[in-house]
């Protein structure tokens, strides 16, 4: 017998059923770093990111000014601070960058077949353009001198 309808009780079982499923995946699965409790490990990126945010806070905190601002000693003092600022802030932007470019030289390093798959890849597609190229060129000379 075939049935044409359900009752809330039904759904709410096959509901949390999946509901628990679904967290039971959620806690074995790999995404669930984030909600742990232990710190992770320290590595130059972390590093780079945190000194990037020290150094946005301070440059940050030497450029802006509150309601009663107090008159700074001289505007070359100013500019030398935010200047300083400014320079560390731009060195702590390179870190980051430099952490980034030497994990994926790592990571290149370490998968060379994914290399290979995208140069194979990319010749493919430039075979492929060159092939129409060569078919527009054909089609427009005819066009053209005909």
């Amino acid at each position: 017998m075939l049935l044409l309808y359900s009752t809330w009780s039904d759904n709410y079982i096959q509901d949390s059923s999946v509901r628990q499923a679904n967290d039971l995946q959620w806690k074995v699965g790999p995404t669930n770093i984030i909600f742990e409790d232990k710190e992770l490990e320290k590595t130059p990126l972390g590093d780079a990111i945190d000194s990037l945010m020290v150094r946005w806070a301070q440059l940050l905190s030497n450029v802006s000014s509150r309601s009663p601002v107090p008159a700074p000693s001289t505007i070359d003092h100013v500019k030398e601070v935010v200047e300083i600022s400014m320079y560390h802030f731009r060195d702590s932007c390179l870190d980051v960058c430099s952490e980034f470019t030497k994990i994926d030289l790592q990571w290149q390093l370490d998968h060379p077949e994914e290399e290979l798959k995208g140069l194979d890849d990319a010749l493919i597609r430039q075979e492929t353009l060159l092939a129409r190229a060569h078919g527009i060129l054909d089609r427009r000379c005819k066009e053209f001198f005909v």
